[in-house]
């Protein structure tokens, strides 16, 4: 729920018959090749009108139908660019009238996706992102655009605001890691 609980008080899978459960469906990104080096899901995925959503190890967002696990959609951000991967621990879900965004990080950007779609939602930042070196910068004598920025971490949201930390890098030529609200 938004609090961030992971319990339930349903009763129906009880100690009497948790043996009889079985696989529901299981959803494969298809990035993980028999004899190659695996690449590991990290992210919560959250569930939103019968839609799950989550983020695949390469960084690309999908939506599923939680009962029964069909794709809806995918978006890769690395489409046109050079991937940048790093963990990923999932989406952030905002809504308000009928638009409904997926909000997102991969490499040193925040994406804003429309939640039935999966497409950009262009009005946001630019082209539909936000580079998170942006103002991280400011009051500091020297440039920041090229040093580590990432965001593992999905954001919170408060009202109509995004606020997230990022992660930057642990030596002494390292990005402010400021939290920050969009």
């Amino acid at each position: 729920n938004n609090a961030g609980n992971r319990y339930s008080p349903l009763n129906q899978v009880n100690t009497e018959n948790v043996q009889q459960l079985t696989v529901a469906w299981e959803y494969h990104t298809g990035e993980n090749k028999v004899g190659e080096r695996g690449f590991e899901i990290q992210c919560q995925p959250i569930v939103v009108d019968g839609v799950l959503y989550g983020t695949t190890p390469q960084l690309k967002v999908f939506a599923i139908k939680a009962d029964t696990g069909s794709e809806l959609w995918t978006f890769d951000p690395f489409k046109n660019a050079s991937p940048q991967y790093h963990a990923n621990r999932g989406v952030s879900y905002w809504e308000d009238g009928d638009g409904k965004r997926i909000l997102f990080t991969a490499g040193s950007y925040l994406y804003a996706l429309d939640g039935v779609t999966g497409q950009v939602i262009k009005s946001f930042g630019k082209e539909g992102r936000v580079d998170l070196h942006d103002g991280l910068g400011d009051n500091i004598p020297h440039d920041i655009s090229k040093l580590f920025v990432i965001a593992t971490s999905p954001g919170m949201i408060y009202k109509n605001t995004l606020i997230m930390g990022s992660r930057v890098s642990e030596f002494g030529d390292a990005a402010p890691g400021h939290i920050r609200a969009y």
